[in-house]
């Protein structure tokens, strides 16, 4: 449900989350009266500053704290392209080139944690399989069980890097308070 404004006659605006197809008007939390719907015009509408990162040659970016701050200007002084998005648009094709470029960069890290992962259980199983001409029936048993059960383990997963912008990204459906203690969406 996205947050709605209302206006009370004698105390202002305020917020309320509401289903947009809603009708009904809320009463004022102050005073009880009820309220009226309150449109913010474009000039009233606080816009957010442009979302500001730099770009290094190799294409990785940097994030300043703060966009003219000190960080922000040694990044400057190193010559690293300075890369500003104003709107809705212009900061989803930045999540977007940021994404790629952070996919790439872990699909490579993966795949050499993978191979790292191959080579060490080949060193390993291999001494198992020596140990295991020394093993009681049941030891050999228990250690093919185990082979077993690591061969049938799923791979882990390359997934999104998970990249955005939280002043255009974050709404009620992906803050904390919309989830419930298992991390689940709840349906209010």
């Amino acid at each position: 449900m996205p947050i709605i404004d209302f206006a009370c006659q004698e105390h202002g605006p305020f917020e309320q989350y509401r289903s947009v197809h809603s009708q009904e008007l809320p009463p004022c939390p102050e005073c009880g009266i009820t309220a009226e719907r309150h449109w913010i015009t474009a000039t009233e509408a606080p816009l957010p500053n442009a979302v500001v990162v730099y770009q290094a040659p190799d294409g990785s970016f940097r994030f300043p704290g703060d966009p003219n701050g000190l960080s922000a200007k040694q990044y400057d002084r190193q010559g690293l392209k300075r890369v500003e998005a104003r709107g809705w648009a212009e900061v989803r094709q930045l999540e977007h080139t940021i994404e790629q470029h952070e996919n790439r960069n872990r699909g490579q890290h993966q795949d050499l944690l993978q191979a790292r992962r191959e080579a060490g259980q080949h060193s390993r199983r291999g001494e198992l399989f020596y140990r295991m001409k020394s093993m009681s029936r049941l030891g050999r048993e228990v250690a093919r069980l185990s082979i077993e059960r690591s061969n049938n383990r799923p791979l882990p997963r390359r997934g999104e890097a998970g990249f955005h912008v939280e002043a255009y990204s974050n709404d009620r459906s992906n803050r904390d308070e919309s989830r419930d203690g298992r991390g689940m969406r709840r349906r209010d």
